[in-house]
Order: structure tokens, then C-alpha cells, then sequence
């Protein structure tokens, strides 16, 4: 036992100096893009703060969030924690896997394992970055953090640096096409050592997690003398917003909404403009975002009352794919076509081509950005992808149906 923990930890110090190596490399070409597509600041920790090998947490609201974590800790060895859909891209994925310490993350799976890397590479002196959302906001409100942080901070027997990321929801929406140039700044807000950890419950390590990285840009951009503006590198502002929302605030029907340009229109003839402030104009026509979302649930919730009534479709699109993903992070295609919820014999049934299911046997159903829709059913584990359908109101659906 002995002689095996002790080849592990060989095999560990190697692929740590690989990742550095590798960090030390691609430092400079980093901060040059961060500089060149943000106005990026930060406050990082003071000279005689560095607490050793740490959970460096933050909150999540852009694809670019761990540029700006490795940015202010550039002196660290990171391990990253990312939904493990990231090692099958390719050809990025088997790059990241050697290059990159990925602790991969199944969303869509319950899972032990992440936790148990957490702690591995916190025990060999390396720090893990953690978006302790769990996923990227939608609408830039902040989301709550996944449960059982405050115990993995505890049990790990490392420090927890809570690090507030502001600003870079707007540089490019979970939902957007295309990046746009703006501000962004980050904080370390707090640094508890794993004495004060211990002091705390799990339940205070997780309301002071919550405290420190709460951030609501709207309330944000309201509290400066002049909104930051965000500026698209190219294309127009509303460019992919139709797969964040799906129905019409004004004739509130599901599915009719496109976007050109800055604006987002429904076929009824309502049009809105989606500006650099990340406001909505006209302002007294257009719901706020959390407003509009809250919109969307009511519309698809009263779509699967009529369907338990009448039967048929709850919604539908073509052009999806639906893969079996397996446990070396490979993945195969097992059908394609239309992609639909419907009602029938007394059940909902999701479907993509030949391939369907109950709604009522999948479990832990959640999004990788805009485009994948990852769940579990029984021990197998899929990934539904489109680039043309909203899938996030499947996601709604499948959350309103597993409440009721």
C-alpha cells in the first residue's frame, strides 16, 4: 500500500510540473487577450495573506471567469473544476487533459468523485479554482451555490479564498454569440484559514460564501455615476438571446421569438433592442430579464396543464442530436431529427429521433452553455445537443414536471 500511495504521488508531482510549465507558457499570451478584450482589474491577496494551498471560490457568471481567477493567481498551480463535457471537445479536450489540471464535473450525473479530486490535489500542495454556482447565470442575478460547499471547505483541510468576479456577465452572455469589450474587475473578498473553517458549521461557511460573492450586475450598473457600456468585437448585441428566452411578452405565445442585430423579435410584431448597458429599450414595453423568465415559466407551465388535457406536443424543434456519453469521456451518437416533449399515455415523453424517454425516470437534467442538455437516466448518461433549438425551455419543463 505503501509503495502504491508513494507512485501516485510521483505520478502527481510530474503532471503538476507539466501544468506549470504549461501555465508559465501561456501566462503572457493570456493577459495579453484579457488586456486587449476587457478593461480587467483586480485585488489580489496582500504579500502576508498567502494561506498555502487553498479553494480558491468565486461566483460564475462567463465562460472567460477562470481567465480572470488564473489571471490573479497567476503564481499559483490551479487545478480547475469543469463540467467534464470539456475533456470530450475536440481537439482542445485531450490537450486540456494533459496540459490542464481539469478536475472534471458531470453535470447532469450525481457524482462523489469531484470532491474526492478536491481533496487529492489539495493534499499534493495544489490550489483548485471553484465556481461554487455550478453553472453560468443566465441573466446575470446570481445563482445559488451548490449545495454541500461549506462541508467540502471543512473536510478539506485547506484555506477558502472567496474571490468576486464583477463585470464579466456582460462581456459575453452565457446565451450570446458573439464577445464584446468592456469592464471587468476582481476581488478577493475574504481569506479563512483552515483553523477558521474549523471553527464554523457548515451551513455559516456557506452563508459566508454567499455573502461575500453576491453580485447582482443590474443593481451594479445602477450604482455607477455612468452605466459600463459593453461593445460587441463583432456582430450585434441580441445575436443568440432567443435561446435564453422563450416566450412573448406581448402575445405570450412560446416559440416565435428571433434575433437580428441588437434586437429580439416575435412574429406577432413585437421588437425590443438589447443595448451595451444590457438593458432592454423601450424600457416601459419590455420586462426586465428575471421578469421576462418568470414569463417564460408560467407560459410553459400552463402549456403542460393543456397537455395533460388535450394531449399532444408540449414543444418541438428539428436539428438535434441526442449521444451516450461513457465513463472515458467518449461519447457516440444514438439518434438525430426532432427533438420534442410530449403527452402521451399518461406520461410526458422527451424524444429525439428514434430515441425516447419518460420524463418521470430522468434525473439531474442541467445545461452546458447554450447548445448541450445533459441528464441522467438510471446509471446511463446522455447529451441532447442543438445549435438552433432553445433547450433551456426543456430544462424548464423538465424542473416544472419533476416539482409537480
Amino acid at each position: 500500500m505503501e509503495r502504491r500511495a508513494e507512485k501516485k504521488s510521483d505520478v502527481f508531482t510530474r503532471e503538476s510540473r507539466r501544468h506549470s510549465r504549461f501555465k508559465k507558457a501561456v501566462t503572457f499570451p493570456v493577459m495579453t487577450w484579457i488586456k486587449r478584450n476587457a478593461d480587467f482589474d483586480y485585488e489580489g491577496l496582500a504579500p502576508d495573506e498567502d494561506p498555502g494551498p487553498a479553494i480558491i471560490a468565486s461566483n460564475h457568471a462567463s465562460v472567460y471567469d477562470f481567465l480572470f481567477v488564473s489571471a490573479a493567481f497567476w503564481k499559483r498551480t490551479l487545478g480547475y473544476v469543469a463540467s467534464e463535457h470539456t475533456l470530450r471537445v475536440k481537439p482542445w479536450g485531450a490537450l486540456l487533459d494533459r496540459y490542464v489540471s481539469i478536475i472534471p464535473h458531470k453535470k447532469g450525473a450525481g457524482s462523489s468523485r469531484t470532491a474526492v479530486k478536491i481533496m487529492e490535489r489539495l493534499s499534493y500542495g495544489e490550489s483548485v479554482y471553484l465556481a461554487v454556482e455550478g453553472e453560468q447565470t443566465w441573466d446575470g442575478s446570481p445563482l445559488e451555490i451548490k449545495p454541500g460547499t461549506g462541508k467540502l471547505a471543512k473536510k478539506s483541510g485547506a484555506a477558502l479564498i472567496t474571490y468576486r468576479i464583477e463585470g464579466s456577465y456582460l462581456l459575453r452572455p452565457r446565451w450570446a454569440k458573439n464577445l464584446r469589450r468592456g469592464r471587468v474587475h476582481g476581488k478577493v473578498v475574504n481569506v479563512y484559514t483552515p483553523e477558521m473553517l474549523a471553527d464554523m458549521s457548515a451551513e455559516e461557511v456557506d452563508d459566508a460564501i454567499v455573502r461575500d460573492l453576491y453580485f447582482d450586475i443590474w443593481k451594479w450598473q445602477g450604482e455607477q455615476n455612468k452605466a459600463n457600456r459593453y461593445v460587441p468585437v463583432k456582430g450585434g448585441l441580441a445575436e443568440g438571446l432567443e435561446k435564453a428566452l422563450c416566450s412573448c411578452p406581448a402575445c405570450r405565445k412560446l416559440g416565435n421569438l428571433s434575433t437580428a442585430g441588437d434586437e429580439i423579435r416575435c412574429s406577432c410584431g413585437f421588437t425590443a433592442r438589447f443595448t451595451e448597458t444590457g438593458l432592454f429599450e423601450p424600457p416601459n414595453k419590455v420586462p426586465a430579464f428575471a421578469e421576462w423568465e418568470r414569463l417564460d415559466e408560467e407560459a410553459i407551465l400552463a402549456e403542460t396543464e393543456r397537455c395533460k388535457t388535450e394531449g399532444g406536443e408540449l414543444f418541438s424543434d428539428e436539428g438535434a442530436a441526442i449521444y451516450g456519453i461513457y465513463k472515458d469521456h467518449s461519447d457516440k451518437e444514438l439518434a438525430s431529427g426532432r427533438l420534442s416533449i410530449k403527452y402521451a399515455d399518461d406520461a410526458f415523453r422527451l424524444a429525439t429521433g428514434t430515441k425516447e424517454f419518460r420524463m418521470e425516470e430522468l434525473s439531474n437534467m442541467s445545461m452546458v452553455q447554450a447548445n448541450r442538455l445533459l441528464f441522467s437516466n438510471g446509471k446511463d448518461y446522455y447529451e441532447i445537443r442543438s445549435d438552433s433549438a432553445n433547450l433551456r425551455k426543456y430544462l424548464i419543463a423538465y424542473r416544472i414536471l419533476n416539482q409537480g
